[in-house]
């Protein structure tokens, strides 16, 4: 019985030092059995009758169905590094010997003024067409220019949302701010044009 004592003695001289209530350490077991008694009561009230709850669980993202390949769409179905087969790019960048094979543009030049601006031409392939017949113009290409720029796409920063095409086949950017050479034609030939 004295080491009982002792016990309780101790727990009553630390909760004075921390200056706990006591009416706390009360009071907050009893509250949360009266919750459980109040829900206990409550299941045994609506055991007697008979309740049907059925719950449905989706996991889905949040896309809308048909998917588009459409990369300025919401539903948007990429299909990771095969994108340039779906959607071609005006170029594709060859890593290991550091060049650049044509796809939808023909050749390309940079020329750089010394005030630190400077052109980017773009000059497309002749006769090349949609899969539903129509032409692949320079319109095409200045449209995805300005719908990335809508989207504030990063190679806006050094070039004009200023676009030029002085004929279906040709695409002249306005450089603006400087900018290395294979950070303008990643930027700029890796976009793929609207389908």
């Amino acid at each position: 019985m004295g080491k009982l004592h002792k016990w309780k003695n101790r727990f009553i001289n630390i909760t004075n030092t921390k200056r706990i209530n006591h009416k706390l350490l009360i009071g907050i077991p009893l509250l949360l059995l009266a919750f459980l008694a109040a829900s206990l009561l409550k299941m045994v009230t609506t055991a007697q009758q008979t309740v049907t709850v059925t719950t449905y669980m989706s996991i889905a993202w949040p896309y809308v169905l048909p998917y588009s390949f459409n990369y300025w769409a919401t539903n948007f179905l990429s299909v990771g590094v095969w994108q340039d087969l779906v959607t071609p790019p005006l170029a594709q960048y060859i890593w290991y010997n550091n060049t650049w094979i044509p796809i939808l543009a023909s050749n390309w030049t940079l020329q750089y003024f010394p005030n630190g601006t400077g052109l980017f031409i773009i000059h497309l392939i002749k006769n090349n067409g949609w899969s539903d017949g129509t032409p692949f113009t320079a319109q095409d290409v200045k449209c995805t220019f300005l719908i990335d720029y809508a989207f504030h796409y990063p190679a806006f920063l050094y070039i004009s949302p200023q676009i030029d095409t002085p004929d279906n086949y040709t695409v002249v950017l306005h450089i603006v701010h400087p900018a290395s050479p294979i950070v303008l034609e990643w930027d700029i030939l890796y976009l793929m044009p609207p389908q």
